[in-house]
């Protein structure tokens, strides 16, 4: 994937990020906060600008069945009032799948108390999708998936959300 990613300076999404995490500052108890994945899609130039504060459960891009975490960081909001936030610009290219998602997808585990992420099953997954799966399969398989995985485990404590976008 190489150079897929450049650095900017000053977008929307940093500074929608930012604002987000001030107000959050001030409504939020002191103990409290939240993590956040924010996304913006500019399907003319074939780009996505991502702001990370606090998930760890990174995004995922899918490219010619070579699946690659989109490492982007930074502080959960509602924590620290002023922060600045710094994007990552992906380039996207046809055919591209790329997946957000909670950490109730990568940390249910297995009777063997195996984390899904841990198992590499994911990529495996998302690796062996076809080209002609739709976004809303996609995200079945996935689910589905990790449901067998952790089959007879509670994994109902905590979210379980995925979002798949196709670039077509």
């Amino acid at each position: 994937l190489g150079d897929v990613y450049k650095r900017q300076q000053h977008d929307n999404a940093a500074t929608i990020m930012a604002e987000v995490n001030d107000a959050l500052c001030q409504s939020l108890k002191s103990d409290m906060n939240a993590t956040v994945i924010l996304a913006e899609i500019d399907p003319d130039g074939r780009t996505m600008t991502i702001v990370n504060a606090g998930q760890h459960a990174y995004p995922l891009l899918c490219r010619n069945g070579h699946v690659e975490p989109i490492i982007v960081r930074g502080m959960a909001v509602g924590m620290i009032p002023g922060i600045s936030y710094t994007p990552i610009t992906l380039d996207l290219q046809v055919g591209d799948l790329i997946f957000l998602m909670t950490d109730g997808i990568t940390e249910p585990r297995n009777i063997e108390g195996i984390m899904y992420q841990e198992s590499k099953r994911l990529n495996e997954v998302v690796s062996n999708l076809q080209s002609d799966d739709s976004a809303e399969n996609v995200v079945g398989k996935v689910i589905n998936d990790v449901l067998e995985f952790s089959q007879g485990q509670d994994i109902q404590d905590d979210d379980i959300t995925l979002v798949a976008i196709k670039i077509t």
